[in-house]
This record gives C-alpha cells, sequence and structure tokens, in this order.
C-alpha cells in the first residue's frame, strides 16, 4: 500500500468516525485513537512516520488562526482578568509541578526533561468541553473563560515547551539569557503577526477576489504568520494568534457573504480533518512507540501515565479553588468584583481540564536527535505519557462532565444563543431606518421601495406584538412550511434534472439557490415559547 493510498484511508476513516462519535454520543478525539490503535495493530497495515520539523508546521497554524478568529474579543477583554491567570500562571505551575513529578517518578527524567513534559501537557483544550456544553445549558462566562485560556495558554505553554526543550538539547540553562529572550519572543511574535494580517486584510480591501481565492489567502494568512516568526526566532504560536485575532476583528469590513458561507464550510472541514488526522496517528504509532520504550513492562508505562495525569488534573483543580480563595478574600479587602461569579463556576472551570491536539503536536514535534547527535533521551515515553494524559482526561473528565455539571446544579440561565425579541426589534427598526433614508435622500417613491418599507415596518411592529403562545406557534409553523417548500422544490428539481429536462448550467445555479434559502430558515431563531 503506497503512502498516498494510506493518507486517502485514513482521510476517510476521519470523515466517518466523526459521523460516528456523534450517532453515538462519544468524543470524537476518543474514538479516533482507538481506531488509530486498532489499524496500527495490523501487521500489513504501513507504518507512517511523522517527521518532528514538519509537524508544528503543518498541524497548528490552522488550528489556532481559526480559534483566534471566532473569538469574541468583546467576551474577551471582559474576562481578561481570570483568563490571564489561568493561561499563564496555570502554565507556569503545571509545568513546574509535573517537572518535579517526574523526575521524582520517572526513572532517568532529569528536571529538564521533566518541566519539558509538563509544558506538552499544561494547556487545557476548551474544544472536548464545548463540546459537552453544546448540549446543555451553561452560562456563557464558563465559556468565555475556557475559550480564551484556552487560546492563550496555547501560546504561553508552547513558548515554555521551547525553553525545557532548548535546555534539555544543549544541558544549559541561564535564567537571564531566558527572561530576556522571553520578551523578544513574545513582543515580536505578536509584531509579526500584526503586520502580516495588516497586510493580508489590506490585500482583500484592495483586490476584488474570487471567493475560492480569498478563501485560500485566510491559509496563507495563518502560515505566513508562522513562517514569518520562525524565521525571526519569535513566538510562531503568538504570531498566528495575534493575526487570527486581527482578521477576525477586521472580518465584517471586507468579507463578502458569499466568501463568509464558503470559508466557514473549507475552514470546519480542514480543522476536523487535521485534529482527526493528528489524533489517529498518534493512535497508529503506539504500537511502536511502546516497542521503544526499553526495560519496563506495560503495566508499569500505564500506571506512570495514569499516574501523571492524576496529578496534572490535581494541580489544576488546587490552583482553580486557590485561586478562587485568594480572589474572594482580596475582594472583599478591596472590594473588587469576583474573579469568578461562585464556587460553581471554580469546580466546571476546574473539571474542564481535557488535553488534546496542541499537546499531540508539541510532543511529536520533539526532535529524534539533539544538537551532539544523540538520541533525544525518553521521547518515546514522553510520547507515551502525553498519550496517555490526552486518553485519560478526554475519557475520565470528557464523558464525566455532563453528570459532573447535573450533580453541582449549576444555573445556566437563559440560553445564550436565544436571541430576544428586543433584539430583534432593534435589528428590524435599524433595518426600517436606513430603507427609509435611501428612500428620502434619494426621492425613490416607486412600489419597489415602498413594499421594502412596508415589510420592515411590519416587522418591527411583529417583534414588538409577539406575546402570546399562539403567535409564537403561527411562525413555528410558518417555518416549517415554509423549509418544507423548499425541501419539495428541491426533489423537483433533482427529479428534473435525472429526467434530463434541465442543463447542468442551470441546474447548479438553481441547487446553489435553494441551499441559501434552506440555510436561512434553519438559522432562522423562533422566540422560544414560555413555559405555561
Amino acid at each position: 500500500m503506497s503512502i498516498i493510498e494510506t493518507i486517502i484511508i485514513l482521510l476517510i476513516c476521519v470523515v466517518a468516525l466523526s459521523v460516528i462519535a456523534a450517532k453515538i454520543n462519544v468524543l470524537f478525539p476518543v474514538l479516533l485513537t482507538i481506531v488509530g490503535l486498532l489499524l496500527g495493530a495490523i501487521p500489513s497495515f504501513p507504518k507512517i512516520f511523522l517527521d518532528p520539523s514538519i509537524v508544528m508546521l503543518v498541524f497548528l497554524p490552522p488550528i489556532l488562526y481559526i480559534a483566534a478568529f471566532n473569538t469574541n474579543w468583546y467576551e474577551f477583554k471582559q474576562n481578561r482578568k481570570p483568563i490571564a491567570i489561568l493561561a499563564f500562571t496555570m502554565v507556569f505551575v503545571t509545568t513546574l509541578g509535573i517537572g518535579f513529578i517526574a523526575k521524582t517518578l520517572l526513572p532517568g527524567f532529569t528536571l529538564a526533561t521533566g518541566f519539558l513534559l509538563g509544558a506538552i501537557i499544561s494547556p487545557p483544550d476548551a474544544v472536548a468541553a464545548t463540546a459537552v456544553f453544546k448540549k446543555m445549558v451553561i452560562p456563557k462566562k464558563i465559556i468565555s473563560i475556557l475559550e480564551g485560556e484556552s487560546l492563550v495558554n496555547d501560546a504561553s505553554a508552547l513558548i515554555a515547551f521551547q525553553f525545557a526543550l532548548v535546555a534539555v538539547t544543549t544541558g544549559h540553562f541561564s535564567l537571564t539569557d531566558a527572561a530576556g529572550k522571553f520578551i523578544w519572543v513574545v513582543f515580536a511574535g505578536i509584531f509579526t503577526g500584526l503586520t502580516i494580517a495588516a497586510i493580508a486584510v489590506y490585500v482583500r480591501k484592495r483586490w476584488q477576489m474570487d471567493p475560492a481565492i480569498e478563501t485560500g489567502v485566510t491559509f496563507i494568512t495563518a502560515y505566513a504568520a508562522y513562517l514569518a516568526a520562525e524565521q525571526l526566532h519569535c513566538s510562531a504560536v503568538l504570531s498566528v494568534v495575534a493575526a487570527g485575532l486581527y482578521v477576525g476583528s477586521k472580518e465584517q469590513t471586507f468579507h463578502k457573504a458569499s466568501t463568509r458561507l464558503q470559508a466557514t464550510a473549507v475552514w470546519n472541514f480542514v480543522v476536523i480533518l487535521l485534529e482527526g488526522v493528528i489524533f489517529i496517528l498518534i493512535g497508529l504509532q503506539i504500537p511502536y512507540i511502546i516497542a521503544g520504550i526499553k526495560g519496563e513492562p506495560l503495566w508499569h508505562l500505564m500506571l506512570e501515565g495514569f499516574l501523571i495525569a492524576l496529578a496534572a488534573i490535581l494541580i489544576r483543580f488546587v490552583f482553580v479553588f486557590a485561586i478562587h480563595f485568594i480572589a474572594d478574600k482580596l475582594r472583599v479587602a478591596m472590594k473588587l468584583d469576583p474573579l469568578f461569579p461562585s464556587f460553581k463556576y471554580s469546580s466546571v472551570i476546574a473539571y474542564s481540564g481535557m488535553r488534546g491536539v496542541v499537546s499531540l503536536a508539541a510532543a511529536f514535534s520533539i526532535p529524534l536527535v539533539m544538537d551532539n547527535g544523540m538520541e533525544f533521551p525518553h521521547r518515546n515515553l514522553i510520547l507515551f505519557i502525553v498519550f496517555s494524559v490526552i486518553v485519560i482526561t478526554l475519557v475520565a473528565q470528557g464523558l464525566t462532565l455532563p453528570w459532573f455539571i447535573k450533580k453541582i446544579n449549576i444555573d445556566g440561565g437563559a440560553p445564550a444563543e436565544q436571541p430576544s425579541s428586543d433584539i430583534l426589534q432593534l435589528l428590524a427598526k435599524a433595518a426600517l431606518n436606513r430603507v427609509e433614508e435611501i428612500i428620502h435622500n434619494e426621492n425613490l417613491e416607486s412600489n419597489a421601495a415602498g413594499e421594502i418599507r412596508d415589510m420592515y415596518y411590519t416587522r418591527v411592529l411583529e417583534f414588538n406584538t409577539i406575546k402570546s403562545r399562539d403567535q409564537l406557534l403561527e411562525k413555528q409553523l410558518s417555518k416549517r412550511l415554509m423549509l418544507e417548500a423548499v425541501r419539495a422544490k428541491r426533489k423537483k428539481l433533482f427529479q428534473l434534472q435525472y429526467q434530463r429536462m434541465i442543463d447542468q448550467k442551470l441546474f447548479k445555479e438553481l441547487e446553489h439557490d435553494l441551499d441559501l434559502e434552506e440555510t436561512r430558515l434553519q438559522k432562522l431563531k423562533i422566540i422560544q415559547i414560555p413555559k405555561r
């Protein structure tokens, strides 16, 4: 089997398993890793070697960029204090804690190797937690904090990882040199990312592009920010994050609706593939990793992985509760706002410490040999432990998180995504005001202009008067009937194509129109009916 055929099989597995995971309600990474292990156990299945020098380059830029791009900057700023404490102090504490524990627990580990392991597993991944939250009513503040922490702690953890990697490979570490380099790495990385992003935004505003090309430019921006920072020897991760945040904040000023539709679909698919491929690849290589660890039985390796995972979980709980206690004391003494609104909030944040794709990518990027030509010490053991921590946290915490949230009975309030009639009415008023402004300024007294004005005027009144259950049911019925009408048109369109009564170009145009119409109707928000 050729490498191309193997990659195609893996991509098919990723797509199929994403559907299966949703059907059976199992976390996607867990299922991927299990399948990777099963494939790796097949003797005839080819081994895929991951080149450490390209793992970070291939996998991280798109994943980090789109996470930053989709970040709600207003919510990020609102929760900047808890995000900063979790993303920086938590990473530092975890790196140190795991470093000392690993030196004590794992034979042959030095403090530098332990700190390397600690930096790799220090950043939790919010993807697994937010996947669980989608099915539950959770306070939006918790989601915002976890997503903001996940975005920033990736950068801080990978910076710590790079410093620890230098200490292991060179055998030398100077705190003075590290402090100076840290300042350069951080600020130059951010500046590089913002510069690349500003150029990308200027180009996209200046030049008219096809949506497919413009979507491609978004990928170029992510990789350009990473590569430029690498060339300048500053933080490539911070560069990508800064670029994503900047472009995301400016997106409304230059993105066309067609580009948004296309780019969203492409990015979602690419990120799922990248995350899926790296998880399935670690599963594939676990048998070879275990075989490369000499002198330790499998049960002993599994025990070490379990203990390190348990330590990482406990460090997060202790840290979050300690910060909550200290912040409460300072809040009372200094009359400040609370860091976390309640103990229940802190409990959910502490429990949501699942590790993910960034830890995997960092572990795989460890070089095979050091500067002196010797094998990197304990590389296979580090990979196995990182794999163990990810699987244990995903299974133990990810699968029990819904139970934990129900147990503590946290009040999520109203669903965050459910719009109120007041907001919808304000939007309709803004549309009506703009239409009336154009009609007045350009003296447009035509039937078409009058119809549009009347339509938005009616919509303003509609949102102002929708109060009764019967009216809400009428709106829901209207939406359902319109969706059924679109589906009937689609069925007829396919019949015409099958009967060869329509040419392919016209078929594609009409199919696209129906797709847009159905998408609009599916996203149409019907205000939640109050319970009697």
